[in-house]
């Protein structure tokens, strides 16, 4: 083999395996550094930073005490999503304290299924056009779907529960012995 075709066949291997190494998985850090955010009708916003990993939390959105959203004036119309981590579940509830039964008006789990899943402001509503298991945005799958009939999804949600994965592990070390 001449010696042009040994540095090209090396830089391409060296290439694919820098690449591989900055495309590793998401580092024990990402857990709370997303958001979820939602907007009243307004266009007053509330944003929810992420738990960290393995955690599960409750948000009560609306409500006369405890909610972590005081400047949305009644309802939640839109949200978003900004860097979440993958395997990230999300429930929203019309009920107020996330005690989902089966009187329970409305319950929607969204669950992420790529790494920093971010999503534009989108109709809380949009979520009733979307079948289970299908894609509702770029690596954001709609998991399941309860609701009365005739009840609105706009306007409903009250609660909302987060719960991120468990820790991912800590990729190798790229450094050569």
């Amino acid at each position: 083999m001449n010696p042009f075709r040994k540095v090209l066949c090396g830089l391409l291997f060296t290439t694919h395996i820098i690449y591989a190494a900055g495309a590793s998985a998401e580092t024990p850090t990402d857990a709370g550094t997303g958001s979820i955010a939602f907007r009243d009708s307004s266009n007053h916003m509330c944003s929810m930073d992420l738990p960290d990993y393995g955690t599960e939390k409750i948000y009560r959105l609306l409500g006369d005490d405890g909610n972590i959203c005081e400047n949305l004036i009644s309802s939640t119309r839109s949200w978003s999503l900004s860097g979440l981590p993958s395997a990230t579940s999300i429930t929203l509830s019309s009920d107020e304290y996330c005690e989902n039964g089966s009187t329970t008006s409305v319950v929607i789990t969204l669950k992420t299924i790529e790494k920093r899943v971010t999503t534009p402001i989108r109709e809380l509503k949009v979520l009733g056009d979307y079948a289970i298991n299908g894609i509702v945005d770029r690596g954001l799958q709609l998991k399941s779907r309860q609701q009365r009939p005739g009840w609105p999804i706009t306007d409903s949600i009250k609660c909302m529960i987060i719960k991120t994965p468990t820790q991912p592990p800590v990729p190798p070390s790229s450094t050569a012995p």
